[in-house]
């Protein structure tokens, strides 16, 4: 097939599909609204959480000397009280001594000569090494520590009033450590959380916004409630004036300015509730979504089409397609939803710009559709489809509670191994988009901002990256899975075909002249009668030894089928209920799968050519091959274009044409699920015969119409069978008088009788039936008497009530007239009212070679079939062998397809 076939077949199925789901507005509104309508609660929320505005704020120098002075207070007071109660050792009232080292270094003296006159009451003690000084700070409780780096300095450095000498020059390098203790000196204020640390991995932008308005030591900033800053600078400074021999300019401290900003506490509220209301809202649309799709597959649409070359890649994609195309049209709305400015120019996502917003729901939906999609090629009934995606839809979202409450990222494996749940990742990256809302004044950009700490949601980008990968993974493994068991048999062989079994070969080849006898001759149903074939006519169907079981153990519903159609005949296919007429027609259709055998439709062979010889066929099997949701006129339409025809004006003038042969012109635009079971059964004729099939597979669908509606269907099949070949099963016996070329009666499975009418006639018939209707003075002996006369041995065939029926054979025929003028002549005398005379019906043929067989269980197994199965069984040992055991690699991937 071409490109071109493939896009025409490609939009053929779009089309289809969105056909399909307009014909159910109400369904369509719920896919297309529902999340909408999920995503009005944070709407709704917008209007009652305003937005707290704030305006432009540049804080003070943070006062040093009074955070100094207060916390010397407290310390003396906590000192007074520790002396009273002998307490010593407490790192919380410590004495005000600060210890350094070493002391040894001149420029140290004179740099902490310096100091002490800035931080009194404080003393210094100075300490041989660093580390005689972290004892003594941790034993006597020392307020604080310094020790000083000496490598940079000469200890034998001269200072004239704790100034460097002129001619001297020092490098001018100092490091230093402050010992301070890790617990906080300082607890008033109420403010529990405080630490050393300026900036929380829990929740940062939290502590950040309570700090913004704290007093003026910078809001409960450890390093400087402690007296940490004032001793570094009183060091640092100390140094600075050492080795520059110039005064310092003032030094201050302070915090950096905020800008006006909007402070939106529905941002906190939303935090992980907007990612819940987005995946909550889509869950319904993807169950319907997956019930549309499981349900077609339980159809015999799928597979006609399947057999039609449309194959399960195309089907896969226009189903994607669609689902994508209604999520999307929720995802619109959506984004209007959250952009649209609600409360005083604010909308619930104003600082995401749209087609941020718009690019995570696109990706996020192409994940989700490939979610479902994989889902559904999992099943072949619906319900049990859609309880499992929603278990799994659900489940999907339990691993961002792990991961929420794991701040510290100690679980990364969880993180990455979720990244395969399209729920999950959607999820982080709406938590990364409101996080992204408190952020304004700044162009947004995708910068993985995430406030300084690890461990943060996902970004955009990564996120759609995650999303397409994802949709990716499961595409691949929904079409592995749906080609695997949808069914897409058209190029698959069961069984090697035989070589020999070409279109001119004569299946009938073991039979005699004009019938035989196969088996044992137990009563009429072991005999098989088969005509002689026509030489002059071609075949048109082909089936040797056709075989079905369904199971192991049950019967087979085809028994070694042996069968040939010729071409511009209607052939009436007979049968009893449950002999495997509609099995036989599936099996030609390509909807059902033979166990073995030969069937040639033209010159295709159905188990090698299945699109080929399927594009040969129109069928009519009643309402499973129907599409309710189409209308007449757009059914028939779809079939024409399925079969190949492209033309409009042809595609329109056949459906016309066939409509009103069949006088249902009226309800083309009536759609199909609307239609009575008269209607049905006529448009499934219908869609027969368009699209020039050559040849009609018309399943017993015209069974229960009446006579009017039976002799429109007769009249178009007449008509029609001069160009078409049409298999027409039916237990009528008129419709097999009126219209059919060719009959063949079917009995458990196999072919009992076939030929034309009067063939079977001759061959079964035993020539006449005279049927005689009793008087009051009838004469029984009398009457068979004057039968004998004519007829030697007559049969007398039912004698029943007022009625007797006789028996005359074919070798008599020239009696015939004289054997009724003279019962004419003494019909008053024999007590007969009036007489007819009648060939035999095919009601007749059919009840004797149509009827169940009386056998008991498993005598069907004959011995040509027990030999045909052990041939079965030797060919394929044979093809093992042949191709070997498998081992390596090749095992272990037919044990992962097993």
């Amino acid at each position: 097939m071409t490109v071109r076939g493939y896009i025409r077949k490609f939009l053929l199925m779009n089309w289809k599909n969105h056909k399909l789901q307009l014909a159910n507005p109400l369904e369509l509104l719920v896919i297309v609204l529902l999340p909408p309508l999920f995503t009005l609660v944070a709407v709704l929320m917008r209007f009652f959480i305003p937005v707290d505005s704030r305006a432009d704020r540049v804080y003070d120098p943070i006062d040093l000397d009074r955070s100094w002075m207060q916390m010397v207070d407290r310390l003396q007071k906590a000192r007074q009280v520790a002396d009273q109660h002998n307490v010593k050792g407490n790192p919380f009232t410590p004495h005000l001594v600060i210890g350094w080292a070493p002391k040894r270094y001149g420029i140290f003296q004179a740099m902490m000569r310096r100091v002490q006159k800035q931080v009194e009451p404080m003393t210094m003690v100075g300490f041989e090494d660093c580390e005689k000084m972290r004892e003594s700070v941790i034993e006597n409780s020392l307020f604080a520590g310094i020790c000083f780096d000496g490598r940079p300095f000469i200890e034998d450095q001269i200072f004239e009033e704790d100034t460097l000498e002129t001619y001297s020059n020092i490098q001018p390098m100092l490091n230093y450590t402050i010992l301070l203790p890790s617990e906080l000196r300082l607890l008033d204020g109420d403010f529990r959380m405080a630490n050393w640390m300026t900036l929380y991995n829990d929740h940062p932008h939290t502590f950040v916004l309570i700090r913004l308005n704290q007093p003026y030591e910078g809001g409960f900033v450890g390093y400087v409630r402690e007296g940490f800053i004032r001793l570094q600078k009183a060091v640092s400074e100390s140094f600075l004036v050492l080795t520059s021999h110039k005064s310092l300019p003032t030094i201050q401290i302070r915090r950096f300015p905020v800008t006006g900003r909007k402070q939106d506490p529905l941002m906190g509220n939303l935090d992980y509730g907007m990612s819940f209301i987005i995946i909550i809202g889509f869950l319904f649309p993807a169950q319907l979504f997956v019930w549309q799709v499981v349900s077609e597959k339980q159809s015999q649409v799928r597979q006609f089409l399947i057999n039609m070359n449309i194959g399960n890649l195309i089907h896969f994609v226009s189903w994607y397609l669609k689902g994508l195309i209604y999520e999307m049209l929720s995802s619109l709305i959506i984004a209007a939803l959250l952009k649209i400015r609600w409360d005083q120019d604010h909308g619930v996502l104003t600082q995401t710009p749209w087609y941020v917003l718009l690019l995570v729901l696109f990706c996020y939906n192409c994940a989700a559709v490939a979610f479902s999609i994989m889902v559904a090629a999992f099943f072949r009934n619906a319900l049990n489809a859609v309880r499992v995606l929603t278990i799994l839809w659900i489940m999907s979202y339990v691993p961002t509670f792990i991961l929420s409450n794991s701040l510290e990222g100690n679980i990364h494996a969880l993180r990455y191994v979720s990244y395969v749940l399209p729920n999950v990742v959607a999820t982080l990256v709406f938590e990364f988009l409101i996080e992204r809302e408190s952020i304004v004044h700044i162009s947004w950009e995708d910068t993985g901002y995430n406030l300084n700490y690890s461990g943060g949601p996902i970004t955009v980008t990564s996120s759609t990256w995650i999303f397409m990968l994802n949709s990716l993974v499961y595409c691949g493994i929904g079409l592995y899975v749906d080609m695997w068991r949808g069914g897409d048999r058209s190029g698959k062989k069961m069984k090697k075909p035989n070589p020999d079994a070409g279109v001119h070969e004569d299946p009938y080849h073991e039979r005699g002249d004009s019938f035989t006898h196969q088996g044992q001759a137990i009563g009429v149903n072991s005999t098989k009668i088969y005509e002689v074939e026509p030489s002059h006519r071609r075949f048109k169907l082909k089936i040797k030894k056709l075989c079905k079981r369904f199971a192991a153990n049950d019967r087979p519903a085809l028994n070694l089928f042996s069968w040939n159609v010729y071409e511009n005949e209607v052939t009436v296919l007979m049968g009893h209920n449950g002999c495997g007429k509609s099995t036989l027609l599936k099996i030609l259709a390509g909807l059902v799968e033979p166990s073995r055998g030969t069937v040639m439709i033209s010159s295709h062979n159905i188990q090698t050519e299945r699109k080929a010889a399927s594009m040969e066929l129109g069928i009519a099997f009643g309402l499973d091959m129907l599409l309710t949701g189409f209308t007449v006129i757009d059914y028939l339409r779809f079939i024409c274009r399925v079969k190949g025809l492209h033309n409009n004006i042809e595609i329109d003038g056949q459906s016309n044409y066939f409509l009103n042969a069949l006088q249902i012109g009226h309800l083309k635009t009536k759609r199909i699920r609307n239609l009575t079971d008269r209607d049905l059964c006529l448009v499934s004729i219908c869609c027969a015969f368009v699209g020039n099939s050559p040849i009609i597979l018309i399943d017993d669908v015209h069974s229960d119409l009446d006579k009017r509606t039976q002799s429109l269907v007769w009249n178009l099949i007449n008509e029609e069978k001069s160009k078409r070949t049409i298999i027409l099963v039916s237990n009528s016996p008129a419709l097999a008088e009126n219209i059919a070329d060719r009959m063949a009666i079917m009995s458990n499975g196999e072919l009992k009788c076939t030929g034309t009418k009067p063939f079977l006639k001759n061959m079964y018939g035993h020539g006449y039936r005279l049927t005689c209707v009793k008087g009051k003075n009838y004469k029984m002996e009398e009457l068979f008497g004057m039968m004998n006369s004519y007829m030697p041995n007559m049969s007398i065939e039912r004698d029943i009530g007022y009625k007797v029926t006789f028996v005359l054979e074919n070798k008599y025929e020239d009696q015939f007239p004289m054997l009724i003028d003279d019962l004419e002549e003494n019909m008053q005398q024999l007590g007969v009212v009036s007489f007819r005379i009648r060939d035999t019906s095919m009601e007749e043929i059919f009840l004797r070679f149509g009827c169940e067989d009386n056998d008991q269980s498993g005598a069907f197994q004959s011995h040509e079939n027990a030999q045909i199965l052990l041939e079965e069984y030797y060919s394929a040992l044979a093809e093992a062998n042949e191709k070997g055991r498998r081992t390596g690699w090749k095992l272990f991937f037919l044990h992962g397809r097993v």
